[in-house]
């Protein structure tokens, strides 16, 4: 980031090109689109870039970034209508029968874990998605954050916790068990 300080556009490409693709499963998995992802994406790196100057060598970077990611995500979705942006996934089956069992299941399997996901509280999601997605360690999303360490912690346990709960009890109404 400093090169991106001094001008050096190389630096940023480099920059944007080893982000691009957390970045944009971070984003998605807040509930934002797929071409709504794609523009975040660019937006977040060029306020970054617009914005380097304020980096501090001190503060890792990609903390200072995922805040800015983490901000303009927040952003969109309060601004967004809902009914606007729901999204249908389109699923291709092969002629085979065992194939398309297997298509079918892990559509199903998919389709669970996403559910229950949206319905998480949005800290849990927000945590979950900067661990799992983001590969960020604990300390880096208690920063992104503004959490204590313990909190994040706590947050991510009760997150896991509940998407397993809601899995199990989707899977189970789906086997006819419940």
């Amino acid at each position: 980031m400093l090169l991106v300080q001094s001008g050096d556009i190389k630096a940023f490409e480099f920059l944007y090109e080893r982000l691009k693709v957390s970045l944009y499963n971070y984003i998605r998995h807040c509930g934002v689109s797929e071409q709504q992802g794609i523009e975040l994406v660019q937006d977040v790196m060029f306020k970054a870039y617009e914005k380097r100057m304020l980096y501090r060598s001190e503060y890792k970077l990609t903390t200072w970034i995922w805040t800015i990611a983490r901000n303009q995500t927040i952003d969109l979705l309060r601004k967004r209508d809902p009914l606007k942006f729901a999204e249908t996934e389109e699923v291709e089956i092969s002629s085979g029968e065992s194939e398309m069992e297997v298509l079918i299941d892990d559509k199903i399997e998919r389709a669970v874990l996403e559910k229950c996901f949206k319905n998480l509280l949005p800290q849990y999601s927000e945590a979950l998605s900067l661990r799992v997605y983001s590969e960020m360690s604990y300390e880096e999303i208690a920063e992104v954050m503004n959490k204590s360490l313990s909190s994040v912690k706590a947050l991510i346990n009760k997150a896991k916790k509940a998407l397993r709960d809601c899995v199990n009890e989707c899977m189970g109404e789906a086997n006819g068990s419940k």
